[in-house]
Protein backbone atom coordinates (compact mmCIF):
# COMPACT_ATOMS: atom_id res chain seq x y z
CA UNK A 1 0.00 0.00 0.00
CA UNK A 2 1.76 3.22 -1.15
CA UNK A 3 -0.41 5.53 1.03
CA UNK A 4 0.56 4.70 4.78
CA UNK A 5 -2.73 5.93 7.22
CA UNK A 6 -1.84 7.08 10.11
CA UNK A 7 -3.89 9.36 12.46
CA UNK A 8 -1.81 12.96 12.83
CA UNK A 9 -4.48 15.40 14.27
CA UNK A 10 -5.43 14.65 17.94
CA UNK A 11 -9.24 15.17 19.05
CA UNK A 12 -8.16 17.16 21.63
CA UNK A 13 -6.06 19.23 19.56
CA UNK A 14 -7.06 23.33 19.54
CA UNK A 15 -6.22 26.37 17.73
CA UNK A 16 -5.39 29.19 19.77
CA UNK A 17 -4.95 32.73 18.38
CA UNK A 18 -3.79 35.94 19.88
CA UNK A 19 -6.10 39.31 18.54
CA UNK A 20 -3.98 41.89 16.47
CA UNK A 21 -5.16 44.77 19.23
CA UNK A 22 -4.05 42.55 22.00
CA UNK A 23 -2.06 45.67 24.44
CA UNK A 24 0.39 42.52 25.84
CA UNK A 25 2.07 42.25 22.17
CA UNK A 26 4.95 44.67 22.20
CA UNK A 27 4.96 45.47 18.20
CA UNK A 28 8.71 47.32 18.52
CA UNK A 29 10.24 44.21 19.17
CA UNK A 30 7.68 41.78 17.28
CA UNK A 31 8.62 40.74 13.96
CA UNK A 32 12.56 41.71 14.55
CA UNK A 33 13.71 40.68 10.72
CA UNK A 34 12.46 42.93 7.76
CA UNK A 35 11.85 39.48 5.96
CA UNK A 36 9.95 38.66 9.13
CA UNK A 37 6.96 40.54 6.94
CA UNK A 38 7.50 39.45 3.54
CA UNK A 39 4.40 37.58 2.62
CA UNK A 40 5.58 33.80 1.45
CA UNK A 41 2.94 33.63 -1.08
CA UNK A 42 3.86 36.83 -2.90
CA UNK A 43 7.80 35.16 -3.47
CA UNK A 44 6.81 31.88 -4.20
CA UNK A 45 4.29 34.11 -7.26
CA UNK A 46 7.45 36.11 -7.91
CA UNK A 47 9.69 32.91 -8.45
CA UNK A 48 7.19 31.03 -10.73
CA UNK A 49 6.66 35.08 -12.59
CA UNK A 50 6.97 34.21 -16.54
CA UNK A 51 9.83 36.60 -17.68
CA UNK A 52 8.26 36.99 -20.83
CA UNK A 53 4.64 38.99 -19.17
CA UNK A 54 4.77 42.45 -18.19
CA UNK A 55 5.45 42.90 -14.32
CA UNK A 56 1.98 43.67 -12.56
CA UNK A 57 2.80 47.09 -11.05
CA UNK A 58 1.31 47.56 -7.44
CA UNK A 59 0.58 50.63 -5.86
CA UNK A 60 1.88 50.75 -2.33
CA UNK A 61 -0.03 53.06 0.31
CA UNK A 62 2.79 54.24 2.65
CA UNK A 63 2.50 52.94 6.05
CA UNK A 64 4.49 53.17 9.19
CA UNK A 65 6.26 49.89 10.32
CA UNK A 66 3.87 49.41 13.11
CA UNK A 67 1.31 49.08 10.85
CA UNK A 68 2.68 46.52 8.76
CA UNK A 69 3.67 44.45 11.00
CA UNK A 70 -0.13 44.27 12.25
CA UNK A 71 -1.45 44.03 9.05
CA UNK A 72 0.60 41.16 8.31
CA UNK A 73 0.05 39.18 11.26
CA UNK A 74 -4.02 40.14 10.81
CA UNK A 75 -3.05 38.49 7.71
CA UNK A 76 -1.65 35.47 9.15
CA UNK A 77 -2.11 35.24 12.47
CA UNK A 78 2.16 33.25 13.27
CA UNK A 79 2.41 33.90 17.01
CA UNK A 80 5.59 32.70 16.75
CA UNK A 81 7.68 36.36 15.55
CA UNK A 82 5.36 37.96 18.16
CA UNK A 83 6.69 39.45 21.21
CA UNK A 84 5.06 40.07 24.53
CA UNK A 85 5.62 42.93 26.92
CA UNK A 86 7.46 41.76 30.01
CA UNK A 87 4.53 42.51 32.24
CA UNK A 88 1.63 41.62 30.74
CA UNK A 89 -0.12 38.11 28.97
CA UNK A 90 -1.37 38.00 25.97
CA UNK A 91 -4.77 36.98 26.05
CA UNK A 92 -5.58 33.54 23.87
CA UNK A 93 -8.77 32.67 21.76
CA UNK A 94 -9.16 29.13 21.76
CA UNK A 95 -11.05 27.25 19.00
CA UNK A 96 -11.04 23.60 18.34
CA UNK A 97 -8.79 22.50 15.77
CA UNK A 98 -10.07 22.94 12.02
CA UNK A 99 -7.88 20.10 11.09
CA UNK A 100 -10.12 17.93 13.04
CA UNK A 101 -12.44 15.73 11.16
CA UNK A 102 -15.78 16.70 12.99
CA UNK A 103 -14.56 20.41 13.07
CA UNK A 104 -13.72 19.94 9.52
CA UNK A 105 -17.26 17.97 8.74
CA UNK A 106 -19.61 20.75 10.39
CA UNK A 107 -17.47 23.16 8.24
CA UNK A 108 -19.07 21.95 5.34
CA UNK A 109 -22.08 21.29 6.71
CA UNK A 110 -21.92 25.36 7.68
CA UNK A 111 -20.26 26.38 4.38
CA UNK A 112 -23.05 24.22 2.47
CA UNK A 113 -26.57 26.05 4.58
CA UNK A 114 -24.80 29.46 3.57
CA UNK A 115 -24.23 28.68 -0.04
CA UNK A 116 -27.97 27.22 -0.04
CA UNK A 117 -28.85 30.42 1.31
CA UNK A 118 -27.27 32.67 -0.93
CA UNK A 119 -28.84 30.72 -4.11
CA UNK A 120 -32.19 31.75 -2.09
CA UNK A 121 -30.75 35.33 -1.72
CA UNK A 122 -31.06 35.52 1.84
CA UNK A 123 -28.11 38.00 1.88
CA UNK A 124 -28.79 38.92 5.41
CA UNK A 125 -28.75 35.67 7.03
CA UNK A 126 -25.53 34.68 5.17
CA UNK A 127 -23.78 37.40 6.39
CA UNK A 128 -25.18 36.85 9.93
CA UNK A 129 -24.37 33.07 10.11
CA UNK A 130 -20.92 33.27 7.96
CA UNK A 131 -19.88 35.46 11.42
CA UNK A 132 -21.43 33.75 14.05
CA UNK A 133 -21.06 29.64 13.16
CA UNK A 134 -17.85 29.67 14.18
CA UNK A 135 -17.91 30.80 17.94
CA UNK A 136 -21.27 29.07 18.08
CA UNK A 137 -19.77 25.81 17.12
CA UNK A 138 -16.13 25.88 17.48
CA UNK A 139 -14.97 28.89 20.38
CA UNK A 140 -14.59 27.04 23.22
CA UNK A 141 -13.32 29.84 25.52
CA UNK A 142 -9.65 32.21 26.17
CA UNK A 143 -7.06 31.55 28.41
CA UNK A 144 -4.85 34.33 30.11
CA UNK A 145 -1.21 33.85 29.26
CA UNK A 146 0.52 30.40 27.33
CA UNK A 147 -0.89 28.14 29.75
CA UNK A 148 -3.31 29.75 31.63
CA UNK A 149 -6.55 28.36 33.23
CA UNK A 150 -9.31 28.19 30.19
CA UNK A 151 -12.22 29.96 30.71
CA UNK A 152 -14.89 28.23 29.31
CA UNK A 153 -17.39 29.85 26.69
CA UNK A 154 -20.75 30.39 28.34
CA UNK A 155 -23.72 28.49 26.01
CA UNK A 156 -27.16 28.63 26.19
CA UNK A 157 -28.89 25.72 24.63
CA UNK A 158 -25.72 24.92 22.12
CA UNK A 159 -24.52 28.52 21.18
CA UNK A 160 -23.35 31.54 22.68
CA UNK A 161 -25.07 34.02 24.67
CA UNK A 162 -25.50 37.14 22.66
CA UNK A 163 -23.64 39.42 25.31
CA UNK A 164 -20.42 36.93 24.73
CA UNK A 165 -20.83 37.60 21.28
CA UNK A 166 -21.26 41.77 21.65
CA UNK A 167 -18.65 41.48 23.74
CA UNK A 168 -16.15 40.08 21.20
CA UNK A 169 -17.83 42.62 18.50
CA UNK A 170 -17.19 45.51 20.67
CA UNK A 171 -13.46 44.65 21.70
CA UNK A 172 -13.05 44.56 17.64
CA UNK A 173 -11.89 41.19 17.47
CA UNK A 174 -15.11 38.99 16.39
CA UNK A 175 -14.12 39.27 12.32
CA UNK A 176 -10.42 38.91 12.99
CA UNK A 177 -10.47 35.75 14.95
CA UNK A 178 -13.32 34.70 12.47
CA UNK A 179 -11.38 35.02 9.56
CA UNK A 180 -7.98 33.57 11.50
CA UNK A 181 -10.15 30.03 11.73
CA UNK A 182 -11.47 30.11 8.31
CA UNK A 183 -7.95 30.46 7.51
CA UNK A 184 -6.47 27.71 9.14
CA UNK A 185 -9.73 25.64 7.60
CA UNK A 186 -8.82 26.07 4.20
CA UNK A 187 -5.01 25.93 4.22
CA UNK A 188 -3.06 23.69 2.22
CA UNK A 189 -1.75 21.32 5.18
CA UNK A 190 0.71 20.35 2.84
CA UNK A 191 2.24 23.59 2.06
CA UNK A 192 2.17 23.95 6.24
CA UNK A 193 3.75 20.35 7.28
CA UNK A 194 6.63 21.48 4.49
CA UNK A 195 7.39 24.62 5.67
CA UNK A 196 7.64 23.15 9.57
CA UNK A 197 10.26 20.62 7.78
CA UNK A 198 12.54 22.94 6.68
Amino acid sequence: MAVKLEKTTDIKKTLKIISVIDSAIDWDESYPNPEDLQDEDEIEERKQHNVNELPVVVEKVEMSLEKQKKDHYAKHHDETKLRFKKDDEPSLFVFAHPHRVDVARKMREIASNIYADTQRNKKDKVERDMFTSVFHHFYLGSEQGFGGTREVAVRVNGRMSDDAIQALEDAEIFIELNSAFMRVYNQDRNKSKHQSEK
